[in-house]
């Protein structure tokens, strides 16, 4: 034997006796093992319902229809139906203010006093036509000072504080006794001895009775509209009553 050479008395470990190998057999085993899986999981995802799933959808059953449609029939006819019955339109009642049993009392004052509708301070307001409204206040009835040889109509025009307004235009129509009235109109300020708003209308030569064939309205030199309701007024065939007061307020 050479004295170079030397012998290996101390034997070889296997593959299982090292450390080494032992994890690469485990390392080897979990390859596999998850190879397998996945090939599992892509399996069951394509066919649930193979042998090697253990928890398999439930089978689903074929339901038929639930009920046949049926063709409706054609062979009804509809029942006739009466044919309405028209009517003719019939005309609305006339309106008609009936005189107060006995008639108004005449008043004491020839020109009736009159309280403005507001007592503070405020700023009028104008309608949507830009002009202020009023309201009609009457009528009253009296004597007319020249006695009994006509019918009058007459009042004043205020402001909403209860001063007098003039040029205004009073309009009196209707018809007394079935003859339409063809009256001036009137102005306000025109008739003194009433107020400095005063204004009077003579609408016929005698007393006339009439219920619900007059009325009156106000209106501006600056509309062709009225700026205030109409108000429609009874008329009588007294002396004691043939000066009937009407007097238009602002109230707004």
């Amino acid at each position: 034997m050479d004295a170079f050479d030397f012998i290996d008395d101390e034997p070889k470990k296997g593959l299982l006796s090292s450390r080494g190998g032992i994890w690469r057999i485990g390392t080897l085993y979990f390859i596999v093992g998850t190879i397998c899986l996945a090939l599992f999981f892509v399996y069951t995802f394509v066919d649930p319902y193979n042998s090697f799933n253990p928890w398999p959808p439930p089978t689903p059953t074929e339901e038929g229809p639930v009920g046949t449609p049926t063709q409706p029939p054609t062979d009804i006819v509809p029942s006739s139906l009466p044919s309405p019955t028209i009517t003719e339109t019939q005309e609305l009642p006339t309106f008609t203010t009936e005189p107060t049993p006995g008639g108004p009392t005449a008043t004491t004052d020839p020109f009736p006093s009159i309280t403005p509708f507001l007592t503070e301070e405020v700023t009028p307001t104008e309608s949507l036509s830009g002009l202020p409204h009023f309201k009609a206040d009457g009528p009253f009835y009296n004597e007319h000072q020249d006695g009994c040889n006509g019918m009058y109509v007459a009042g004043i025009v205020w402001d909403i504080y209860g001063n007098p307004l003039t040029h205004y235009i009073v309009r009196v129509n209707g018809t007394l006794d079935g003859v339409p009235l063809n009256i001036e109109d009137a102005t306000s300020g025109s008739a003194p001895q009433y107020d400095p708003s005063g204004w009077e209308v003579k609408i016929s030569d005698t007393p006339i009775a009439s219920s619900g064939t007059v009325y009156i309205e106000l209106y501006s030199l600056e509309s062709e509209d009225p700026i205030s309701d109409m108000l429609v007024f009874v008329t009588y065939d007294g002396c004691s009553m043939n000066l009937i007061l009407i007097n238009f307020i602002q109230d707004q």
